[in-house]
């Protein structure tokens, strides 16, 4: 078990009862350097936690918006600080926050701003917003109690019929639609990929289809068609060419063998 540090619960006590003071004091704001630890606590906390708040969105709350998120987001965050055990750095950071708006409570007037939360009850809405998008809606928050002065007269809009107290507003479905985006993205990117892939596996088998195709053409040709093809080649030359001269070693065989029939010839007819 880690130790309790006694000079953070000092700190921190003193920082509320400085707060306190210096928050009744008029025209003095409450907050303090500690707003920029925001992030931190963002960062401490993982992206898909749901966190429970509720809230009036500005198309409603106009310039009382301010004043009407105040309370709601000290109550979220102590919701929130309850996650923690005591000697977590995340529950000490919340415990400054809600230290400040608790001060800016007092600064308004508590009785004023419940008031106006009672006026504006039906356009309250709940929400389970993730860290990302909570954390910057309490940071828009702090950003506008920096320059608040006093607490404004607000008159409530009528009480929506259809619209029930939870739906979705426009800040939080446009967060959804990025998110929707982002995890869509990689798909969108892998059909082109995978089309391409089908598109070359494709040309590559139509690419051997035509070559056994040519393959087995030839391997059916016979060498009797062949040899026909190529058997009026020779004829055609020879009518071409005309009849062969003979050598004269050749035309004198002949003339020698012609007399010799001859002297045969001429031999039987003497001995009959």
């Amino acid at each position: 078990m880690k130790k309790t540090n006694i000079g953070e619960s000092v700190c921190i006590l003193a920082l509320l009862l400085s707060t306190l003071v210096t928050g009744g004091v008029k025209g003095r704001t409450p907050l303090t350097d500690d707003v920029g630890t925001l992030d931190v606590l963002k960062g401490n906390i993982p992206r898909d936690y749901r966190i429970l708040v509720n809230h009036t969105p500005k198309a409603v709350a106009g310039k009382c918006w301010l004043q009407l998120n105040i309370y709601p987001v000290e109550k979220s965050l102590k919701q929130l600080a309850h996650k923690f055990n005591n000697l977590s750095i995340n529950r000490e950071n919340i415990t400054i926050f809600i230290t400040m708006l608790q001060g800016l409570r007092f600064m308004l007037g508590n009785e004023e701003l419940d008031l106006a939360m009672q006026a504006f009850e039906c356009h309250f809405r709940t929400a389970h917003w993730p860290t990302e998008l909570y954390f910057d809606h309490v940071k828009e928050v702090f950003s506008a109690a920096a320059n608040v002065s006093g607490i404004l007269e607000c008159a409530p809009p009528p009480c929506p019929s259809t619209l029930p107290p939870s739906a979705t507003t426009g800040h939080e479905r446009q967060y959804h639609i990025g998110e929707s985006l982002k995890r869509s993205l990689p798909v969108l990117l892998l059909v082109p990929v995978l089309f391409l892939l089908f598109l070359g596996a494709w040309m590559v088998v139509q690419r051997r289809r035509v070559c056994m195709n040519n393959s087995s053409r030839g391997e059916a040709r016979s060498p009797q068609s062949e040899a026909a093809l190529r058997g009026p080649e020779p004829q055609h030359r020879a009518a071409q060419e005309g009849p062969l001269e003979l050598s004269p070693m050749t035309q004198g065989r002949r003339r020698e063998s012609a007399v010799v029939m001859e002297m045969l010839e001429v031999m039987e007819d003497s001995a009959v």
